[in-house]
């Protein structure tokens, strides 16, 4: 995950803040991805979702402890699990107990804002079996298109049950992706404006 600094800036720039009454009522979802490359064997979309206030602190929070990751380590301002697990980059040389204890750290920063959190996995070799190029292809997509459209309904199952009205989405960029995942977007935009659903509503995203 990124310095959660920017990833802040720029959701204040295209998500809403919340009502002029002051009530809160838009939640904020951050989606990456990892294995969407084309030989890989798994594909994963991982996000956190939360209200504004969460946001803030997670963003404190984690700004504090990339300064000050790991006793008698230098200030970081990125983290990557697979670079600290890995001990690669800027966690060349490190030994396990310290990525280790970095990883502890930075869950416990999720826990402690009380963030929720959704992820999907599926296996390229398997889906392509069960489904080839072809007319079922183009009906259900790619594993890394399943994946997308099982964090839209997940996600609106699981906000479902925070009261909240609006969800925001933000999913790491994939240029070559944009056309068909705000394509996805809008099929579950007219549904909820035609059917008029009480289910909280998708009001943006950004990729």
């Amino acid at each position: 995950m990124s310095a959660p600094v920017s990833m802040m800036d720029f959701a204040g720039i295209v998500l809403p803040s919340g009502r002029t009454d002051g009530i809160l009522c838009m939640l904020e979802a951050y989606f990456d991805d990892s294995g969407t490359h084309e030989d890989s064997d798994v594909v994963l979309w991982a996000g956190l979702f939360g209200n504004r206030y969460q946001w803030e602190m997670f963003n404190q929070l984690w700004s504090q402890k990339l300064a000050d990751p790991s006793p008698g380590k230098p200030a970081i301002n990125q983290f990557h699990m697979y670079d600290c697990y890995n001990s690669y980059g800027k966690f060349l040389g490190w030994r396990r107990e310290a990525t280790d204890f970095l990883a502890h750290e930075l869950t416990q920063i999720i826990l402690r804002t009380m963030l929720r959190g959704y992820a999907i996995a599926v296996s390229r070799k398997d889906w392509d079996r069960a489904f080839p190029p072809g007319r079922w292809r183009e009906a259900f997509g790619d594993a890394e298109g399943i994946c997308l459209r099982n964090v839209y309904l997940q996600l609106i199952e699981q906000v479902k049950q925070t009261g909240e009205s609006q969800i925001a989405i933000i999913f790491d960029r994939r240029p070559h992706r944009e056309r068909e995942n705000r394509a996805v977007f809008d099929v579950f935009d007219r549904y909820q404006k035609q059917e008029n659903t009480t289910d909280p509503r998708l009001v943006s995203i950004a990729l």
